[in-house]
């Protein structure tokens, strides 16, 4: 039997066209208050009234502000806002560095800074462009590649940047050279 359906053919409790009487407090068929006001509004004065101004006509608490960053004028788009910046590039460049409050004086390991640098990236970009996204050592093309120092990295820091100093390799194939993962300090000692 379906869900709902009794077995007297009505569904629900009630049989079909029942008045279930005036839930709502209104009559049926008698017109609303449409256009009359509220009873509590007839007499209150805080309630707007047909070609009053509002309290808020030609005041502007919005102002424009200076960006801490670069000094270029901006306009804040909402009456309480708070940006001191005008671009979210902005407030990224103001607060790195010594003036973000999870600065730690400068610790971060050389490598690392190095290895995240924009110039860096750079390096791998030309690297794989050259190759054509394939790696040197198998031939296989795609997702899974490296780009490989010839010359370790740790070693050799005047050829970090050096082009011709790349290569592209899958991940099989860069774990099969003698210079992966610190290994190149045993060879080049």
């Amino acid at each position: 039997m379906a869900r709902g359906v009794y077995p007297n053919g009505n569904r629900g409790l009630f049989k079909k066209g029942e008045n279930l009487g005036n839930t709502n407090g209104f009559k049926k068929g008698v017109a609303t208050r449409k256009g009359i006001p509220a009873p509590w509004a007839r007499n209150n004065p805080q309630t707007f009234k047909k070609g009053s101004m509002p309290w808020n006509k030609g005041t502007s608490a919005i102002k424009e502000r200076a960006c801490l960053q670069c000094g270029v004028q901006f306009m804040p788009t909402k009456y309480k806002d708070e940006r001191k910046f005008c671009s979210l590039d902005c407030s990224h460049v103001f607060n790195s560095g010594e003036r973000n409050n999870k600065w730690k004086g400068g610790i971060t390991p050389i490598n690392q800074q190095i290895r995240t640098s924009a110039e860096y990236k750079q390096w791998r970009k030309h690297v794989f462009n050259r190759d054509d996204f394939t790696c040197q050592a198998c031939g296989e093309r795609g997702a899974g590649l490296h780009a490989d120092h010839e010359l370790p990295f740790a070693l050799f820091p005047d050829l970090r940047f050096e082009i011709l100093n790349g290569r592209t390799l899958c991940v099989p194939c860069h774990k099969l050279t003698p210079t992966y993962a610190g290994r190149a300090s045993q060879i080049f000692v």
